[in-house]
């Protein structure tokens, strides 16, 4: 930006990131279609659901949720100057 040399290039780090970032999304999505389909289709108000991505976990949306935003951290953390970069990076975890 403005004729400065961009100090964060794209590397290795910064590809796990946007690939979690990816598939949290993904995997977010999946989990909020299948909880959806669930309810557009049950006909009891108590059921919970119990199979695809709810059968492993029982709240998948939010866990890819993390995922996602760990994603976006280890992309944004800065590997050449590491001070200061403690607290962006792992701030979020004591929200």
């Amino acid at each position: 930006l403005f004729g400065e040399s961009n100090p964060h290039r794209m590397n290795a780090i910064s590809l796990i990131g946007i690939l979690l970032s990816i598939i949290g999304i993904i995997g977010e999505a999946i989990a909020d279609n299948q909880l959806q389909a669930f309810k557009d289709k049950r006909t009891e108000k108590n059921t919970v659901l119990r199979s695809g991505l709810f059968k492993k976990s029982r709240h998948p949306n939010l866990f890819f949720e993390l995922v996602f935003w760990f994603g976006i951290t280890i992309n944004a953390i800065n590997f050449s100057n590491l001070e200061g970069t403690g607290v962006a990076a792992f701030g979020w975890v004591f929200l």
